[in-house]
């Protein structure tokens, strides 16, 4: 085991996602357990009396699961996939209404898969389906500037110098809470021709149906909506309706793009400090949680 690796293995994490990290039990279904009284901690062979979600698991607790131990080591992440999403499937495991979902795809790849993010039902290409929550958490956050290229067929042509491209790359207002406009990263005409026009636009944002809002605003007609890539990741020649597996390289570049696997580590540390911070304010100080940061160099003098 790698230092990096031992020192994931040895952050406290908070109960929910340690048991979610190493089962296929998901939020919801821990909920409703640890309601019954159904969800146990041991420390120092002693239970813990009083167990809430935010609960933190130090290396050495035992958690169980209805009397059953959670395996102590966080399994890699195995699962990362790319899926042709064809037209007129909801991005989504599961849908009440009984439209088609994913549910064929992510039974093919593992129980412990889950999309990147959505493309709406008429939207077609390039949908991630992968394990890992931080890297999926990092790639939809704007913050980490991780762009999304999707492939524009627009009725009637568009020139290069298109007042409405330069409107979708100075931002649109699409009703976003707090006037926050929806900006383009690049938009530019990769075909055109007098009955329709291929446009190319990069977003490092996911609002919902923000492609199409922007259109909208600008009055572009859009006839097709399509994704073909996502960070450094290309859809390539992968059939509608088919899935292709990741290869390492390109699980490097994901990570790569949103600034590498430490900054999950870094970010965990900095939200433990803050915990501790706000338990000493309100005079709870967690002494177990003081002692890991201060070991580490994280707290005190």
């Amino acid at each position: 085991m790698s230092v990096d690796e031992r020192a994931i293995l040895e952050r406290p994490t908070r109960l929910f996602k340690y048991i979610a990290d190493r089962t296929e039990w998901g939020h919801r279904a821990l909920g409703r357990l640890s309601r019954r009284g159904s969800i146990t901690i041991e420390v120092d062979g002693e239970p813990v009396r009083e167990i809430s979600p935010r609960e933190l698991v130090f290396e050495g607790d035992v958690v169980r699961v209805e009397g059953r131990a959670v395996a102590g080591a966080r399994p890699g992440a195995s699962d990362h996939w790319v899926l042709n999403k064809p037209e007129d499937v909801i991005s989504t495991a599961s849908d009440t209404r009984d439209r088609p979902d994913l549910a064929p795809w992510l039974e093919r790849i593992g129980p412990r898969a889950f999309p990147v993010g959505r493309l709406d039902r008429e939207t077609t290409g390039l949908l991630l389906m992968i394990d890992d929550g931080d890297l999926a958490y990092m790639l939809l956050h704007p913050d980490f500037h991780a762009r999304k290229r999707y492939v524009l067929t627009i009725t009637g042509d568009v020139s290069p110098e298109d007042s409405r491209l330069v409107m979708m790359l100075e931002g649109v207002d699409i009703g976003a809470k707090g006037g926050v406009l929806a900006r383009a990263e690049s938009a530019a005409v990769f075909e055109r021709g007098p009955e329709r026009s291929i446009v190319h636009v990069e977003l490092t944002e996911g609002r919902k149906r923000q492609v199409r809002r922007m259109c909208r605003h600008v009055r572009f007609r859009l006839e097709h909506l399509h994704r073909d890539r996502f960070g450094p990741v290309h859809l390539g020649d992968v059939a509608p309706g088919e899935l292709r597996r990741l290869g390492e390289g390109e699980i490097d570049a994901l990570w790569g793009c949103v600034g590498g696997r430490a900054v999950p580590g870094e970010r965990a540390d900095a939200a433990l400090v803050r915990h501790a911070a706000f338990l000493r304010e309100r005079d709870e100080p967690n002494a177990r949680l003081e002692s890991w940061l201060t070991a580490r160099g994280l707290w005190g003098e």
